[in-house]
């Protein structure tokens, strides 16, 4: 299989959220592969990130964290993110009548919370600079349901 191209990232600021999962780390590595300068957002344990990335490990769904972190990976990019790859989100197996309050509230935190604080860190800085691109990663159970899968 050929690398995967990606056009017009060479030296562009790029923040990918998700970096310690399986896609979002496939996504910073193929934009640093491309010439990208990527800043990788993750939480818990620092994945394997190819070298010269800013990396930051926070909660995004965490108001003051992801404000925070956002600044440690601007300052690290050496400026504001220019494209917003936003891969993090979160996945749970209950059907409904065992799916409790406190799962429902962590799968609509972790995947539309997430979402809506990272995309709001970043667009000052693209509205201000007249450019800027956010790609928001969802998975096939966001466009059809399955049994089984409530939350």
């Amino acid at each position: 299989m050929s690398e995967l191209q990606v056009p017009g990232v060479a030296g562009r600021r790029v923040i990918v959220t998700g970096a310690a999962g399986a896609l979002g780390l496939a996504v910073a590595r193929c934009l640093v592969a491309a010439g990208a300068r990527v800043g990788a957002a993750y939480r818990g344990a620092a994945p394997d990130l190819p070298g010269g990335i800013a990396a930051a490990a926070f909660d995004l769904d965490d108001e003051a964290a992801v404000a925070s972190g956002f600044a440690r990976l601007t300052a690290g990019l050496g400026g504001p993110a220019q494209l917003l790859v936003h891969c993090a989100g979160g996945y749970a197996d209950a059907p409904l009548p065992a799916t409790s309050l406190e799962l429902w509230r962590r799968m609509l935190e972790g995947n539309l919370t997430a979402a809506f604080l990272c995309i709001r860190a970043v667009l000052p800085a693209m509205c201000a600079a007249g450019h800027g691109r956010i790609v928001t990663v969802g998975s096939r159970g966001g466009l059809a349901g399955s049994a089984g899968h409530a939350a």
